[in-house]
């Protein structure tokens, strides 16, 4: 639906001071259970000698462990030997902050319009989003996973040349041994030059059930035509059962366009997912893989880490390559991150990106709304910062009980962990009522955009909005937050949301735009796909 261009105020709101706080306490684990049966340990990870416990370990936090386990013993020592100093300098000159291309036409239509994608009785839930430019047109594309006959999930994607308008929904083939697909992101190649210049993926979790007792795989979908058609899925990895699930992918394709002495990796594609052991969480791993061929092949999983570990996601440096991965340890309430050159060989001991407010796995608020403190990143190009939110819930304090939005980010903090990130700071001046899954990208200036869900409007902390917030890199200041125009009041009622939404910013000559997909209900009875864009200057 086409609705008025509404002007709103900007609002500049200085954020309240955050206290340094005292990081929690760390707590011991059992290690993960004996090898799994028939998986012998990879040649380059065989176990070596036991290291003396007395010595210093690449992992300052398993220092206190025990190791009593094999595979675990295997799988440290490969860490331990790739862990080597790796420099966190980033370029500063003018010249590596790079920016998305500035597309050649002005906006086109669509400014301050909520489209309902799909309007129907069908249950929509986790949506991914990209725009890119194919020769002068923008290609906008949204995949979302939805469930046609109210059981089985499966992927589709719209499609637009002509916002708000799109075109579809678009099939991503399932493929045979397989009943469900899910867990869609979208990533892809915006430039002319590179691998695969204009190439759009969707990387995407293949499954028939979630107890680890049939066969699951990451698969990446490619579509040459901004989403209208897709290629049969390539493999990424493949567990077979045994208790193993592979789960919660994400993709990056790599902007990097090589420097004096390092190639370009522009069109690489990167992707991680966690192989969940079902039965015994801590014995679940962080891994990683990369395709050079434009998504036809992948090299073998690289594990960045272990324990009970999930919801990562990939970010690549568009200065120098370097690779980015983020997760959570459910087992210490962090979030981590560690990096490697674009190889994937030289991942970087942890660091702790945040050790506040984490939530426990699958935790339930007002409406049966099922909630995780899962990390959304982007490597903020005019900033030269790592930038992430989450979803947190604050033990004290004015926030207390509720959950929140936190931002925090390395490079240039004034108020640091023992790592280099800033100690998170709240992303929405409410700090009464839920807020939770958001995402987050940046501007030209370097500005971060962050788009969540928010019950502030709702006395009962039970309806929601979709809402968007406008930050300083620095997280020092709010330059915009208001809720989205058209966006309706939304009561889950018990139904499914999925666990997160998408945002992306493009530049133009007289501005960016924000697009991003979320869930909203028009009504108690169903939950839809909607499509919101707005501009700013």
């Amino acid at each position: 639906m086409h609705l008025r261009k509404i002007h709103i105020p900007l609002l500049l709101l200085t954020l309240p001071a955050f206290a340094s706080p005292v990081m929690p306490a760390r707590k011991d684990v059992p290690p993960p259970p004996a090898i799994r049966p028939n998986v012998p340990i990879p040649a380059h990870v065989a176990p070596a000698a036991v290291p003396d416990p007395a010595g210093p370990m690449t992992l300052e936090r398993m220092k206190t462990f025990t190791i009593s386990n094999p595979y675990r013993q295997a799988m440290l020592n490969e860490i331990n030997a790739r862990h080597a100093v790796i420099s966190e300098a980033q370029s500063s000159s003018s010249a590596a902050k790079r920016l998305r291309p500035v597309h050649a036409t002005t906006l086109s239509e669509g400014f301050g319009t909520t489209t309902n994608l799909t309007n129907d009785h069908i249950t929509d839930t986790e949506p991914t989003v990209t725009a890119m430019f194919k020769g002068a047109t923008l290609n906008t594309t949204v995949v979302g996973t939805r469930f046609p006959d109210g059981t089985h999930a499966h992927l589709y994607s719209y499609h637009s040349t002509s916002l708000p308008t799109f075109d579809g929904p678009h099939d991503l083939p399932l493929p045979t041994g397989y009943t469900q697909e899910g867990d869609p992101y979208l990533s892809g190649n915006g430039y002319t030059t590179g691998v695969w210049p204009g190439r759009l993926y969707c990387v995407g979790a293949l499954f028939s059930d979630n107890t680890g007792s049939a066969a699951s795989s990451i698969a990446v979908w490619h579509s040459d035509d901004a989403g209208q058609t897709w290629s049969n899925p390539a493999i990424v990895a493949t567990a077979n059962g045994g208790g193993h699930d592979l789960d919660k992918p994400n993709i990056v394709v790599s902007d990097f366009g090589g420097s004096a002495g390092v190639a370009s990796t522009r069109g690489y594609v990167y992707v991680t997912w966690i192989d969940e052991n079902v039965n015994t969480p801590s014995g679940s791993s962080v891994n990683v893989a990369m395709s050079t061929d434009g998504g036809s092949t992948f090299t073998s999983p690289t594990i960045v880490s272990f324990e009970n570990v999930q919801f990562p996601q990939v970010v690549v440096n568009p200065n120098d390559g370097t690779v980015y991965e983020i997760w959570a340890n459910l087992d210490y309430g962090d979030l981590l991150m560690a990096q490697s050159g674009p190889d994937l060989t030289t991942f970087g001991a942890e660091d702790i990106v945040s050790g506040l407010y984490i939530m426990t796995m699958d935790t339930i608020i007002t409406g049966n709304v099922r909630v995780n403190s899962i990390p959304a990143a982007r490597f903020d190009w005019p900033s030269n910062r790592l930038v992430v939110v989450y979803t947190g819930v604050a033990s004290s304090g004015p926030a207390s009980g509720a959950t929140d939005i936190y931002y925090t980010f390395k490079g240039g903090c004034t108020n640091c962990n023992a790592y280099g990130w800033q100690q998170p700071v709240q992303v929405a001046s409410n700090t009464t009522n839920d807020q939770f899954m958001p995402a987050i990208d940046f501007n030209q200036a370097g500005d971060v955009i962050v788009t969540y869900y928010d019950r502030r409007d709702d006395s009962a902390n039970t309806n929601y909005r979709e809402y968007v917030t406008v930050m300083a890199s620095d997280g020092s200041s709010r330059s915009y937050e208001s809720q989205v125009i058209g966006a309706p009041v939304s009561n889950p009622n018990g139904r499914s949301i999925g666990d997160y939404q998408d945002v992306w910013v493009d530049n133009y000559p007289d501005g960016q735009s924000a697009s991003f997909p979320w869930i909203g209900f028009p009504t108690t009875l169903v939950n839809d796909l909607y499509f919101s864009r707005f501009f700013f200057q």
